[in-house]
């Protein structure tokens, strides 16, 4: 169940941070917005599994940022946002932003224990030009109450948690696991069939 208003002004007072909040709050859900740096992503292979990523940085937004159709970039949120063992936070895109064709994830869930700024991928899917300014809202952050407090919560050391405390727009991060995944065997040429 997501919290009111009501509920969110609790919070506030008991463990969860959005700083600095934009107010008035919404009826269930806080408005956040665009930080000052962004990352171009510029192309190439990927491959988490053996620490191929990128090494695009998060340059300032000087003035505004201007997305063409079918541009994805990663950006960090003006708000550092502390969620407390309580709670779960979810962020979504604006619906004024989506109906213009901008589509904003922030893969996922925020978990209890998460300190930071949040990164959000921004992709333009429409037709139009869009320029974002920085402090502007550009999403929504809601949050819902667990039925208990978790065992571990983001950041502990044996949750592998990659981006705890970040402030500035991060990239996907590595994922070495414990075993690499398998590596298929050649197969051995067939020799043509003699019928």
């Amino acid at each position: 169940m997501y919290l009111s208003d009501r509920d969110i002004s609790w919070a506030l007072d008991h463990g969860l941070k959005v700083e600095p909040l934009l107010t008035p709050i919404q009826p269930a859900s806080i408005d956040v917005r665009l930080g000052h740096h962004v990352i171009h992503l510029s192309g190439g292979l990927v491959d988490r599994h053996k620490g191929i990523i990128p090494h695009e940085v998060a340059e300032p937004i000087t003035k505004a940022l201007v997305l063409p159709p079918g541009k994805f970039v990663l950006v960090a949120l003006l708000e550092r946002i502390v969620i407390p063992d309580s709670l779960v936070g979810v962020l979504v895109g604006k619906s004024s932003w989506a109906r213009l064709g901008l589509q904003v994830e922030s893969a996922g869930y925020i978990d209890p224990g998460y300190e930071g700024n949040p990164t959000l991928e921004l992709k333009n899917l429409g037709p139009y030009m869009v320029r974002l300014w920085p402090e502007e809202p550009i999403a929504q952050l809601r949050l819902a109450e667990l039925s208990c407090h978790p065992a571990r919560r983001y950041g502990d050391p044996d949750l592998n948690s990659h981006y705890q405390g970040a402030e500035l727009p991060q990239l996907a991060a590595p994922e070495f696991p414990a075993q690499a995944p398998p590596v298929p065997a050649e197969q051995p040429a067939t020799p043509p069939s003699s019928r």
